[in-house]
Order: structure tokens, then C-alpha cells, then sequence
């Protein structure tokens, strides 16, 4: 009952948890995981941009780095995705990843191993914040925490290092920006269909 609970308020992020974990549980596996499909690959090729939002390595970092993307990830999701709606959630997360992955590739040496799907996952903490921003009174302890978290989190970008901090940091304000859109819009829809019905 509970599982079902949380996925039905944050499907996009499970799919997206449950598709990583595979990528890990391969790259664990099988030795030219990392090397042909995480993209250790030379070159910012259109692959190797996309591929980060769908696929997560021991090439990326290790076992804890999944288990950090993971729970950003569904945290957000839990807070974010049924405001914004399933498909935008998708439509957010991938615009993200194919904006502020290049970003990564054009700082870094072109042979480092890819960012994977940390664009997705602060895009997705951006969205989380602006929908607890405009539900404050009626959000929770919890998740008034977690995003607080989530916006001192992004503050610390600061100090990470450029081909880190900028791709990270762009991803967080295009999930900001991109949940104030989504959200406005719903507001002025919801707005028009009480009007019409009075």
C-alpha cells in the first residue's frame, strides 16, 4: 500500500530510479558498461548528452553517488510531480539534462567521466521548491525541511568546481523557472474554468 502511495504521486521519478539501477547493476556486471554506454567516450557526441538522464555507472562516482541521485530524486519527485503533472515532469527532467549536460562537457576535458543524471535531479529540486513556495501554508514540516535543504544545497554549488557547479546550477534555475511556468498556467486555467462555470 505504501509503495503504491509514493507511486502514484512520483511515477517519473521511480521509472527514473528504477532505470538507473539498472545502468548500476550493469556497470557492476559487465565490464564495457562504463566504457560504451555510460560514455567514458572522448567527444561531446549527441549520445553521450542524452544518455546521462537514463543511465547511472560505478563510472560516475559509486554505489553511495546512486543512492544520493535516488533519493534527491524521489524526494522531489514526491513534492514536485503532482503539481506539475506526469508529462511535464518528463518534459522538465529531459529539457534539463540536454540544456546543462553540454554545459559539463564544454568545461571538462572531453575524456572525464559523464555528469550522469544530476541535471535531472536539481532540475527536479528546483520545481520542488517553487511548488512547496506557493504551498507554503499548506505544506507540511517535512517538506518545508526538505526543500530548505534542497535551496542551501544549490546556494553550496558555489564552491564546487566550474565544470560541477555551472551545469548543476543552470539545471536548478531551469527546474525553478520551468515549475513557475507550469504552475502559473494551471493557476490561470483553473481561474478560466471558474469563470466559465459561473
Amino acid at each position: 500500500m505504501f509503495i503504491r502511495k509514493v507511486f502514484a504521486k512520483a511515477p517519473v521519478a521511480i521509472w527514473t530510479i528504477a532505470v538507473l539501477f539498472l545502468g548500476l547493476i550493469a556497470s557492476i556486471n559487465i565490464d564495457s558498461f562504463a566504457a560504451n554506454v555510460s560514455m567514458r567516450l572522448c567527444g561531446a557526441t549527441t549520445l553521450r548528452i542524452f544518455a546521462g538522464i537514463v543511465f547511472h555507472s560505478l563510472a560516475f562516482g559509486s554505489i553511495m553517488h546512486w543512492l544520493v541521485l535516488s533519493t534527491s530524486l524521489l524526494l522531489s519527485g514526491l513534492v514536485a510531480e503532482t503539481a506539475l503533472g506526469r508529462a511535464q515532469t518528463v518534459s522538465i527532467l529531459a529539457i534539463a539534462q540536454l540544456t546543462c549536460s553540454p554545459i559539463f562537457l564544454a568545461l571538462g576535458d572531453g575524456c572525464t567521466p559523464f555528469l550522469g543524471p544530476a541535471c535531472a535531479a536539481w532540475a527536479l529540486g528546483g520545481c520542488a521548491v517553487v511548488t512547496t513556495a506557493m504551498s507554503w501554508k499548506t505544506s507540511s514540516i517535512l517538506v518545508k525541511v526538505y526543500v530548505a535543504s534542497v535551496f542551501v544545497s544549490a546556494l553550496a554549488l558555489a564552491f564546487e568546481v566550474p565544470e560541477i557547479r555551472y551545469p548543476e546550477a543552470a539545471a536548478f534555475v531551469l527546474g525553478v523557472v520551468a515549475a513557475l511556468v507550469v504552475v502559473n498556467r494551471r493557476h490561470k486555467s483553473t481561474i478560466s474554468q471558474r469563470a466559465n462555470g459561473t
